[in-house]
């Protein structure tokens, strides 16, 4: 392990099972931590194309989880942030560097230690909670999904079909990258009315007035 400038410089060997690596950061740094992951597969550089996709998942101390997408550079070596999120539990924690091919595949996962050093003390700490970033994108495309199956009427009956496929298709990649997260699309009166909330379960909430008649 080497780190410099904020950044944790590490090898992954994905052929055979190794000591997790360690990882140090200090509790409540921004966004100014990096992991930056070289894999290999027997010792020889294992090649990431632009079709490939790659997320960092932290389960800090408190046992609240991140999901943060990494980049992946033309030398084929990944970079993670460590968002302010993923560092608000001191002590020790543990990360999953995932990845996965172009339909959404699991090539690969490789855990290591994530030890949270305390901040000190006068800090003003911002709230733990579970923070899923990478699945951002995937979330918005759900809805609108969500809202244009919602709106169809006659005149749209022919795109039902599509729309409602492009959704399930969305779905079940989303839930197949959740891992043993749950996830669960309703509407904001619903949201509210739930009690209680599993921390374990990505919520999509659609507001009321999108629902269809």
């Amino acid at each position: 392990m080497n780190t410099m400038n904020g950044t944790t410089e590490l090898t992954a060997e994905l052929s055979c099972g190794s000591a997790p690596a360690l990882i140090f950061a200090k509790q409540g740094d921004e966004d100014s931590r990096y992991v930056s992951v070289r894999f290999l597969f027997a010792g020889k550089d294992f090649p990431l194309d632009e079709t490939a996709h790659t997320e960092i998942r932290i389960q800090k101390p408190d046992g609240t989880v991140t999901v943060n997408d990494g980049s992946i550079g033309e030398d084929g070596t990944a970079v993670y942030p460590l968002s302010p999120q993923s560092l608000t539990a001191a002590g020790e924690g543990k990360a999953d560097f995932l990845l996965f091919g172009e339909n959404d595949e699991l090539i690969s996962t490789v855990p290591a230690r994530l030890v949270i050093t305390p901040a000190p003390v006068g800090d003003e700490a911002i709230e733990s909670i579970s923070e899923y970033r990478a699945f951002v994108r995937d979330i918005t495309d759900i809805k609108s999904a969500i809202i244009i199956l919602q709106q169809t009427d006659g005149e749209l009956a022919r795109d039902l079909n599509s729309v409602n496929t492009s959704l399930g298709r969305a779905i079940a990649s989303l839930n197949d990258r959740l891992g043993d997260l749950s996830f669960m699309a309703l509407t904001e009166s619903e949201y509210a009315a739930l009690d209680p909330k599993d921390p374990d379960t990505l919520y999509i909430v659609t507001a009321d007035e999108e629902v269809g008649e």
